[in-house]
């Protein structure tokens, strides 16, 4: 059966309110790790990876934001090291002409590079404005990647790429051998208004996805959710992996 993987901004309120509980329960709905969001419940390395262990879930990524990078890595670093994570992601950067990306690459290389002195793969990981078109015709985001060291992995959010009207198989096989993890995130319209929804609520069909992810190299199948409108988070989390362990990949 396939892993899948939670990205811990889809239930930060919980973990807010009780952190080890909610870990518990991910576990149970089944996944098999996680991905952390700047949160890690108030608890050092040795002890953050104890729980962990406990409850038989794996940290394989964390997202970081550009500022906590650049200027406290080591705090992420000593964490991250005691718990076997070995991606460190930088979930957001503003960009909005071809001179940001050409600027944040430089910065992000940078950070590939400290990351992989101290055993870490580094990414970055896409919304949709950085598929806004420079005026040479292409997007933000291929030039970004394109000017960034191969190090810089593509870590990209499935969702925002259709949100964008980007063609998500064409954009995979772009960037086939730095796809280890991709996020499923689903995308519904209603009343002409796109919106994020459950995975099984919406236009985007995993199972070709999940194959192509498969193909070109993709290690980790990691769920978010930002705010789900029909229940709560908890809940769309254990729905979110039923509805992708049913499906035939």
């Amino acid at each position: 059966m396939d892993a899948y993987y939670l990205q811990l901004y889809s239930v930060r309120d919980a973990l807010d309110a009780d952190y080890k509980g909610t870990l518990k329960q991910v576990a149970d709905m089944g996944y098999e790790g996680v991905e952390f969001a700047g949160n890690y419940g108030g608890m050092d390395g040795d002890a953050l990876a104890k729980e962990l262990d406990y409850l038989g879930l794996s940290a394989i990524s964390a997202h970081i934001s550009l500022d906590e990078l650049e200027n406290n890595f080591d705090y992420h670093k000593n964490i991250l090291s005691a718990c076997g994570c070995r991606y460190m992601i930088c979930p957001w950067a503003d960009m909005k002409t071809e001179q940001d990306a050409l600027a944040l690459a430089k910065r992000l290389d940078v950070l590939a590079e400290r990351c992989a002195q101290n055993s870490f793969i580094f990414g970055y990981h896409n919304h949709a404005h950085e598929f806004e078109k420079a005026e040479n015709g292409e997007y933000l985001y291929d030039i970004l990647m394109q000017s960034c060291s191969p190090l810089v992995l593509a870590e990209l959010d499935i969702c925002w790429l259709k949100y964008a009207d980007v063609d998500i198989e064409q954009q995979l096989r772009k960037y086939a051998g730095r796809l280890d993890l991709l996020h499923l995130k689903q995308l519904d319209i209603v009343n002409g208004e796109k919106r994020i929804s459950s995975l099984d609520k919406g236009i985007i069909d995993f199972e070709p996805v999940i194959k192509t992810g498969k193909l070109l190299g993709t290690e980790y199948f990691i769920v978010e959710q930002d705010s789900p409108v029909e229940q709560t988070p908890m809940a769309d989390m254990k729905n979110s992996i039923d509805f992708l362990k049913a499906l035939k990949v």
